[in-house]
Formats: C-alpha cells, structure tokens, sequence
C-alpha cells in the first residue's frame, strides 16, 4: 500500500513514480492519503516492518483476535484472513492482561502460544506487543518480532504512535463510509 499510495499521489502531482526508501516522517501524510481501513493498515505494517522484520495486524472484536495485515511473516493472504485467536491468547503471550504500556519480552507459555508460533513458523525470543483502539468495539493489536534474532534497537513509543495514528484514521475512514470493520 505505501507504494501505491505514493506511486498515486505522484501520478497526481506530476512526480515520477519510482517509490524510493520511505522516511518514518511521512507517516501522517500516508495515512492522510489511505483511501480504504485495509490502506490504512499495509501502511501501518509496512512502516513497523521498517524498524521490525516480522510485524502480524490483529483485529479484535466481540473476544477474538482476526488476522489483518502481515510483513515477514511468509503468511500466505488466505492463512492470514483465516486467522481466528481467543483474546484470552494476550494473557497467554503476554503473561498478564496487556495494558497501556504494551509489552516487550520473551513470549509466555500456554497452548494457544504454541498454536499461534506453529503457524508462524518458530518462537522468538523477543516480541513486543501493542494495542489501541479503533473503535469502541474494535482494537487493533500490533505484535512485531525479529525470528530468532534480538529486537532491534527501537523505540516503543514509536510503535505506540504509529498504531494509534493509524487506529484513528481507520475510525474516521469507517465513519466516513458507514462502513462496518472488516471482521464479521
């Protein structure tokens, strides 16, 4: 979605169209630009994928989490979209309910865990986990990891941001169409 977002926008304006390295400064103006939730969430991936190599979008909804947008996750489109995880598996990760401050660290233990690193090919050694909400009854939920490898130096904070900028602009998307969010 960057790509295109960019490669539109040019096209618009007159620019040439080649899509160069992406500074972490354009995020509100790609946003800005997403014409649809499913823009506004590759943006957000591709942007956390960045500072992260492997970065998993989850929609949460009514006590489930539904896979939304993936980057190095060598998640095929239909596994992805199929994707369907109890809420509970944050406690299970995370080893407590996650709050405000998301979380950074090893991934927990419990079954779902396991199912969930079975999908994805292998447990790190090193997650972080974020959250915010779209709407009153939808929350997006970011969860990045390096494989097998530390996490890079980043700043959480910064995933912080980037999701709720992006969690904002899917509301305001969804007002304006009427639309419902993409998990049913």
């Amino acid at each position: 979605p960057v790509a295109e977002i960019i490669a539109r926008d040019r096209q618009v304006s007159g620019e040439p169209t080649a899509a160069p390295a992406l500074p972490v400064g354009e995020i509100s103006r790609l946003l800005r630009a997403a014409r649809s939730v499913e823009e506004v969430a590759g943006v957000l991936v591709e942007m956390v994928a960045n500072l992260v190599p492997r970065v998993l979008l989850l929609w949460g909804r009514a006590g489930w989490l539904y896979g939304f947008a993936s980057r190095g996750m060598n998640l095929e489109e239909v596994k992805l979209l199929t994707l369907e995880i109890p809420a509970r598996f944050v406690r299970e990760l995370c080893g407590s309910e996650l709050g405000i401050d998301g979380y950074v660290g090893p991934p927990g233990e419990g079954e779902l865990v396991r199912r969930f690193y079975e999908i994805l090919g292998g447990s790190p050694s090193e997650i972080v986990v974020v959250a915010a909400y779209v709407t009153a009854d939808d929350l997006w939920l970011l969860y990045a990891d390096a494989g097998t490898g530390p996490l890079p130096p980043c700043e959480r904070r910064l995933l912080d941001v980037l999701l709720s900028r992006s969690a904002a602009r899917a509301d305001f998307l969804m007002q304006q169409t009427g639309g419902e969010a993409p998990p049913t």
